[in-house]
Formats: structure tokens, sequence, C-alpha cells
């Protein structure tokens, strides 16, 4: 499990701030070419696309906090795979579609 000192420390850590936002990226990619996406859903992922860096640090925050469970050597070391799964949550949580 991850300290609280240790969560962050990440937040310097430009690698995992770098994938997440790749990640952010790639879900808003994935939104915007959904024909059933809804409205508000792609409204997100416009705003995502022109506003990356204010989207990305909600999101790693987020995905921080929702980590902490893991060893700090587990967090960083997550494959691709993992960081995708993990902001495509945040995204769910904390940018519902029906309510963005």
């Amino acid at each position: 499990m991850a300290t609280l000192a240790e969560l962050v420390t990440l937040f310097s850590d430009s690698g995992l701030r770098n994938r997440i936002t790749a990640a952010a990226i790639v879900k808003a990619q994935t939104v915007l070419v959904d024909a059933n996406a809804p409205a508000a859903r792609k409204a997100w992922a416009e705003t995502c696309l022109g506003n990356t860096a204010g989207t990305v640090e909600l999101l790693f925050k987020y995905v921080l906090a929702a980590s902490r469970a893991a060893s700090l050597a587990a967090i960083t070391g997550a494959t691709d795979e993992v960081v995708q799964t993990a902001v495509n949550n945040a995204i769910d949580a904390v940018y519902p579609a029906e309510a963005v």
C-alpha cells in the first residue's frame, strides 16, 4: 500500500503523468469516433483535447488516490493497459456521461 507521502512524490513523476495524459487523449478520441456516445461525453472529449493539461491534472490526482491500495512500485510499473483502465474509470467517475 502506497503511503500518502509516496503518493505525493508521484505528483512530480513526469513519466506517469505523460502516460495518464496519453490515456486521456486516447479515451477522448475513442469517444469522438463512437457514434453512440452521448452528446455530453462528446463535449467532454472535445474539452479534453482542447485543454488537456487541465483535464489531466484532475485525472492524475484521481488515479493516484484510486491506486492507493497498490504499492509505489506497482503504481509506477503499471502496464499501459492498467493505466488506460485507471484513466477510463476516473473519467467515468469524474465526468459522468449524463452530467458532463
